[in-house]
């Protein structure tokens, strides 16, 4: 979903985490991967395209997970794929493996929250599905 974008000028080297939410094309990334586009692609969505993201969150995908529900999503994903969900299921993937990488609930609070309209319409789809 990603890819250098050749038009920009190169990257100052001190670039931090808020920066990066305002560079061209970052805002509406999900959205727009949802929707067959790249990440950083420079498109302005539109309502329509943001609506049609969102219906196919709810009805288009056979799987919704959640990173912050880490576990739940990998279990129900074995329920969903696999005959049988206990022999398939390995401890591992329930496991947080990027130590010393603090889990999502310890990093929250360290980053600005900057509003994406589109992407948080297509996290509270996936979020209601996931529930």
């Amino acid at each position: 979903g990603y890819k250098q974008r050749r038009d920009l000028p190169p990257m100052k080297l001190q670039f931090g985490f808020k920066d990066f939410l305002k560079f061209p094309g970052i805002q509406g990334c999900m959205t727009k991967m949802i929707l067959g586009w790249e990440c950083n692609q420079d498109h302005h969505l539109m309502e329509s395209d943001i609506a049609e993201a969102e219906r196919r969150v709810k009805f288009g995908f056979r799987f919704v997970g959640l990173f912050e529900h880490w576990a739940a999503s990998v279990r129900l994903f074995h329920c969903l794929f696999e005959d049988s969900y206990w022999q398939g299921i390995q401890q591992v993937e329930l496991e947080n493996t990027r130590s010393p990488v603090p889990r999502v609930e310890e990093r929250a609070g360290r980053f600005p929250r900057i509003a994406d309209e589109a992407d948080d319409r297509i996290y509270a789809a996936a979020n209601a599905r996931f529930r």
